[in-house]
């Protein structure tokens, strides 16, 4: 049952996500600096997010090696 409910969240969080961009660019534009400022608030959201899912399921995050190779490509791009 915990799983539909992630599953649920995920797609909730997926379309705040991309609300929350549109109103970003909508209020401070599409320069860089705003870019760059609406990338470090979505990381730290994922960082929150991912603390209270650790919280629900009571398991730890665990970064295997090809996780962490996509990371680094995500944060490169």
């Amino acid at each position: 049952m915990i799983y539909y409910f992630l599953v649920i969240l995920s797609c909730i969080l997926t379309s705040c996500q991309m609300g929350f961009t549109k109103a970003y660019s909508a209020k401070y534009g599409d320069s860089m600096r705003a870019v760059y400022r609406n990338s470090v608030l979505s990381g730290l959201a994922f960082v929150i997010i991912m603390g209270v899912k650790d919280l629900i399921t009571r398991n730890p995050f665990e970064m295997t090696g090809f996780s962490f190779v996509i990371a680094i490509i995500f944060a490169l791009i």
